[in-house]
């Protein structure tokens, strides 16, 4: 499993946004992809993950639920889908408070694409490589060992 199997869904009620991050994900092979612009439609998608959503990526600032109180439900609920915070804010109060709900990255509006791809690979690279290392063979011990160079 690689970074271009992920299902994300992504969350923002500007399209700009959407289109940003969507084409960014597609540059990474990234081609599962739901895009909610309010937060109703956006919790019930989110409700389903792990199973359907490998990624959220949620603006903070949404009519109806901000992103931090989707974040917070879905931490509250024991779901551990890694989330990336996409916000203008920049205060220590804001950042501290997505850090404590365990936000996994906190992207500062405006960005560009190869700024959320970093943070996707940040999260992603080790999680996919201690899989890897899991299910990678172990090698058989060498039956008949080279005999040492006498000098």
């Amino acid at each position: 499993m690689g970074i271009e199997s992920l299902k994300v869904l992504v969350i923002d009620d500007d399209k700009e946004i959407l289109e940003t991050v969507t084409a960014a994900l597609n540059e990474m092979g990234i081609s599962q992809i739901t895009e909610e612009t309010d937060m109703a439609s956006a919790r019930t998608a989110a409700d389903s993950a792990p199973d359907a959503v490998n990624l959220i990526i949620s603006s903070w600032d949404m009519p109806g639920m901000t992103g931090i109180e989707l974040l917070e439900y879905l931490r509250a609920r024991d779901i551990k889908t890694p989330f990336i915070m996409m916000t203008a804010r920049d205060d220590k109060e804001s950042v501290l408070e997505a850090k404590k709900l365990r936000v996994d990255a906190y992207l500062k509006k405006p960005f560009e694409g190869p700024q959320l791809q970093d943070k996707i690979k940040a999260i992603f690279e080790s999680k996919f490589q201690d899989v890897e290392a899991e299910v990678a063979p172990v090698a058989a011990p060498d039956a008949d060992p080279q005999p040492e160079a006498v000098s």
